[in-house]
């Protein structure tokens, strides 16, 4: 397997959000935040003249905000109009509104961009015919900041763009760059090579049958480049696939049914006997000897890590999680910058 090219920046893979820093449980991050934000608060009334003008001026019309916000971790909030239309983001501490972002007319986009938009899109992937809505969501930072993207949406896709300096311009545009995009389509319209590939996978690591039938493909980004990987979905299963040509870098059941059955502590599959499990899978999925990989335990997220530096400053990471059986429920591969102590 060529590391050197495959780079997973932003992967949601059975639960698991894989970017350059490192994987994050996306069902565990929203648990955490869903507990702190069911308290609900009151918009102080200073905040709230402030938060009101910021939409007004955003929407060019008066906009009813809500007097209330669930509270969530940290320091940033939201506050949203009464249709649901409209957010707005502040800092607590300092009352200082950071962002807003809301409805805008497409036309804000020159039809000439719309296009370039569309063959960047076919560029992506061909096999679809792209339209968008009337509307688009526009979000802009306050406060000298200057970030602006606009989410651009169709049937069964989005693309966002934006200003980001540290995008590459793929448009032509010195203005607004690709920043992210999702596509869906049927799985069956996928190439049958990789199917049969992201099949054997299933069956090599999870010993199960896999009828793929959504695909999505998602994009990341690596030095300011865009990069793309497949995620196949069907029967509680997801599997993610990225690089040229595509190759398997995850397998694993649905967040749901491994948040539930995986072990949740190092002390029921000690971490010697978990990297024999692994070794066995990553030898088989993705041809690597770990024999010089390093051993250990996220206690964070509760998975096991097989962590190896190599060249051009980057760290290979396998991530695994197991059931109490030393099953594998959940395996990726990814890279990431290597972390100096």
């Amino acid at each position: 397997m060529n590391f050197k090219k495959a780079i997973v920046t932003s992967m949601i893979v059975s639960g698991m959000l894989v970017t350059v820093a490192g994987p994050v449980p996306v069902g565990v991050a929203a648990a955490q935040e869903q507990k702190q934000s069911e308290k609900t608060v009151k918009v102080d009334k200073t905040v709230a003249a402030k938060l009101q003008q910021a939409v007004n001026e955003f929407a060019g019309k008066e906009i009813k905000l809500k007097d209330v916000f669930k509270l969530a971790m940290g320091d940033y909030q939201t506050v949203e109009s009464v249709d649901g239309k409209y957010a707005l983001e502040f800092s607590l501490k300092k009352g200082a509104v950071l962002s807003v972002r809301g409805p805008v007319p497409i036309d804000k986009i020159s039809k000439e961009d719309q296009e370039k938009i569309v063959q960047y899109l076919i560029k992506q992937y061909p096999n679809k015919t792209y339209t968008f809505e009337n509307e688009m969501e526009m979000f802009k930072e306050l406060g000298g900041r200057g970030k602006i993207s606009y989410t651009l949406k169709g049937k069964d896709f989005w693309i966002v763009l934006s200003n980001h300096k540290q995008l590459k311009d793929l448009l032509g545009s010195p203005e607004l760059k690709p920043e992210n995009y999702e596509i869906k389509t049927d799985a069956k319209k996928l190439d049958k090579k990789m199917l049969k590939t992201v099949s054997e996978a299933v069956k090599m690591v999870l010993n199960q049958n896999f009828n793929a039938t959504e695909a999505i493909l998602l994009s990341g980004h690596y030095q300011g480049d865009i990069i793309s990987k497949w995620q196949l979905k069907g029967n509680g299963i997801s599997v993610g696939m990225e690089g040229e040509p595509s190759r398997v870098s995850a397998v694993g059941y649905d967040s749901k049914r491994v948040e539930k059955e995986k072990v949740k502590t190092n002390k029921e599959i000690p971490e010697k006997e978990a990297r024999k499990v692994i070794a066995a899978v990553a030898k088989k999925l993705y041809n690597i000897d770990v024999s010089g990989y390093k051993m250990g335990w996220d206690n964070n997220f509760k998975f096991y890590t097989l962590e190896k530096d190599i060249e051009d400053n980057q760290t290979t990471i396998i991530a695994a999680e197991l059931d109490a059986k030393k099953n594998v429920m959940n395996i990726f591969s990814y890279e990431r910058p290597r972390l100096f102590r």
